[in-house]
């Protein structure tokens, strides 16, 4: 039967309208299916929406329901106002993608800050003292330079290169290490030989003037080398610095300090202290680099650590001990800390704002502890309200972790025994289609 007239472009306008309406709920697919697959894992929180940005950028703009999603997935990913901007702005608005998607310059502003710190704290005052200038209009003046200097070549420097948060970190730190580096070879030396050789202190300023940039070039070489998360970069640079005290503490321990502060003990430390900061983060990076770090666990083993120090202080006067069992109870319960958080929290990604959360959970409960005390008069020197502030803190922190139920962000890829897949579908309606989903369990 021919079709009636008028029908010939009725049935192809119905078929483009159809091609059209089935594109833009294939995108819209893409798009949900990203923002449920991805709300889990949070090993890679920007990158992911970063993704699903690019996506929503193909045809060029924007729609209002691919906002919708983008602000869900924000929100899910607990990404803060500036990690979206930077994010939109690495995009043209045409919808061509302008930049690799793992360019990132979130740690461009901790590299800035710390080399106008270093204008004003050593090369202001550093460059006119090596010269021999005894003016005070001469340093306060190059001081304020310096400072200036410092931002505009830092900012030159980081204005094309992919900085995020771990390759800052690496920057930072190796930048410190340069400068105290002088400390070791000092000692190696000898303080009294190194005072006859330099008894102005214009080579050891000069030396720490050059090892900052070779602190740079060492650490970023090293996170090009590593490659790791924020997560691990924040992990084993502080898992160097606890290196360096536990290196401290047990030479320490193994001397009389009253009697053996010697150079030879200042040289033995210089190398123990070192070797400790160095092997701390050696061994952090050997244990961590395959596993998922978010800066949020790193944080929150450095919660554990802070507050293993608390209880391991608030312990002492319980106790009573002496000088060097005091040292043990103290580190011990540091250790403690760290490992109970690592225990606690190793199946979770955790965010930094969930760690913070926790710490004020614990200084929750001390805070209920002493006030209720202060409430009904008791002493507050006892020792057993002494005894009760290590317990409060500890069970502040554990509740408030509890409650936080971090286990609804836990990664794929702890999941062995179960699988959960989630699959976009076209579902016909009549002359209508719509979107629908495929969820399955997989025991």
């Amino acid at each position: 039967m021919a079709p009636a007239a008028g029908c010939e472009t009725l049935i192809p306008d119905y078929h483009s309208r159809q091609r059209l309406r089935s594109a833009r709920y294939g995108r819209y697919a893409r798009l949900l299916l990203l923002l449920i697959s991805c709300t889990a894992p949070l090993v890679a929180q920007v990158r992911i929406y970063e993704q699903m940005y690019i996506t929503a950028l193909t045809d060029g703009e924007i729609s209002p329901d691919e906002e919708a999603l983008l602000k869900s997935l924000k929100n899910s990913l607990a990404l803060t106002e500036d990690q979206v901007l930077e994010i939109e702005r690495k995009h043209a608005s045409t919808g061509e993608i302008v930049t690799p998607i793992g360019f990132s310059q979130a740690g461009r502003r901790k590299v800035i800050v710390q080399s106008m710190g270093y204008g004003n704290g050593l090369y202001g005052w550093g460059i006119p003292f090596v010269l021999g200038s005894e003016s005070p209009q001469i340093y306060a003046g190059m001081q304020m330079l310096a400072f200036a200097g410092g931002f505009y070549y830092s900012w030159r420097y980081t204005k094309e290169m992919d900085l995020p948060h771990a390759r800052a970190t690496f920057l930072t730190n190796g930048s410190m290490l340069g400068i105290l580096s002088f400390y070791p070879l000092v000692s190696l030396i000898g303080f009294e030989n190194w005072d006859s050789i330099d008894p102005e202190a214009k080579i050891m300023t000069t030396y720490m003037m050059v090892a900052v940039p070779i602190g740079y070039l060492a650490g970023d070489r090293l996170y090009r080398h590593w490659q790791p998360s924020d997560g691990q970069a924040t992990l084993v640079t502080g898992a160097g610095t606890l290196g360096a005290t536990h290196a401290l503490i047990a030479q320490i321990l193994a001397t009389d300090i009253d009697a053996d502060l010697t150079e030879n003990w200042f040289r033995l430390n210089g190398l123990a202290v070192t070797a400790g900061y160095l092997g701390g983060g050696w061994m952090t990076w050997k244990i961590f680099q395959d596993q998922s770090v978010s800066t949020g666990d790193a944080y929150f083993m450095g919660l554990g650590a802070m507050l293993g120090y608390l209880n391991g202080v608030w312990l002492l006067p319980l106790l009573d001990p002496g000088f060097k069992p005091s040292l043990i109870i103290v580190t011990a319960a540091v250790d403690g800390g760290i490992y109970a958080a690592y225990l606690l929290g190793k199946n979770y990604d955790l965010t930094t704002g969930e760690t913070a959360i926790v710490g004020l959970g614990s200084m929750a409960g001390w805070a209920a502890l002493r006030g209720l005390a202060l409430i009904i008069d008791l002493d507050q020197g006892s020792d057993a309200l002494l005894a009760g502030d290590i317990l409060a803190r500890s069970a502040g922190a554990y509740w408030t972790f509890q409650r936080l139920k971090p286990g609804a962000r836990e990664t794929a890829s702890r999941h062995t025994k179960t699988s959960f897949s989630v699959n976009p579908v076209m579902l016909g309606m009549g002359r209508r289609q719509t979107i629908g989903m495929n969820f399955g369990l997989r025991f």
